[in-house]
Formats: structure tokens, sequence, C-alpha cells
């Protein structure tokens, strides 16, 4: 209950988020979280990488390769929908730091523009393909 006030009528509408943030969208990953989620591709690499070494082994045309096939395929599409490719892609506070470091001195100076730029190109792509897959299966973008 609110002290000294009447209840709020049920046509406002109060939004308590941060001013400028789209309605669905998330604020950025932590250095932590983005840690985090590249251990999480790099077991799922490392996963892939142990089917992909397994079929290798096996004869064409056989009934495991085909197996195989089909679960390096179902691998293949649960990573490029994983949410973890794009806090994976981004730069963490420091690794940000030492590229403006390197671009101070001079000797880094295009590498830091450029990684800076890619890291951050990428990361919208991948979320703008995933968003895209998601809205021509007919679901709803978080």
């Amino acid at each position: 209950m609110i002290v000294g006030e009447d209840k709020p009528s049920l046509e406002t509408l109060a939004h308590f988020g941060v001013l400028g943030m789209k309605w669905g969208h998330r604020r950025s990953a932590t250095g932590s979280e983005i840690v985090d989620a590249r251990r999480r591709i790099q077991i799922k690499q490392q996963q892939a990488e142990l089917v992909r070494s397994s079929r290798k082994s096996t004869k064409k045309g056989t009934p495991e390769r085909a197996k195989q096939d089909v679960k390096l395929n179902q691998m293949k599409a649960s990573f490029l929908k994983n949410p973890d490719r794009v806090i994976a892609s981004r730069l963490t506070r420091g690794e940000k730091a030492i590229v403006v470091m390197l671009a101070a001195t001079g000797v880094g100076a295009p590498f830091a523009v450029a990684a800076i730029g890619s890291t951050s190109a990428v990361s919208r792509r991948i979320e703008f393909k995933q968003d895209k897959a998601k809205a021509a299966a007919g679901q709803k973008t978080p």
C-alpha cells in the first residue's frame, strides 16, 4: 500500500527499467558472463569434434555413420541457435582496455579499431540471424 496516496488506476502504465532500453532487450553481458559463455561454447565445440572424429573412423554407407551424421547435423543446428554465441563474441572490459592501450601506443591502432568494430558487428549479425530464424518459425523474439 502506498502511504498518503490513492491506489494507481489500472490505465496507468509505469516502466521502471533503464531509460532508452528497448522492450524485450536485455542488458549487455558482464565479463564473467562472457567468459562463461565462451567456456560453454568451447565445450559444445569439443563435443562436436568427438562426434566428427568417431564419424571419420566409421565406413561410409553404414547405419552407424548415418546416425553420426544426423547427430552432427543436430549439434550444428543447436549450436547456430545458441544464444551463447552472441555473448561469447563480445569483448570483456579488460580486453577492451588492452585494445585501447595498444591503440594509444600507436602500435596496434588499426588492430584496436578493427577488434572493437568486428566483435560488435559479429554479435549483432548473430543476433539478427537468430531473430530472423525465430520470426520465420513464428516465435516471438525475447
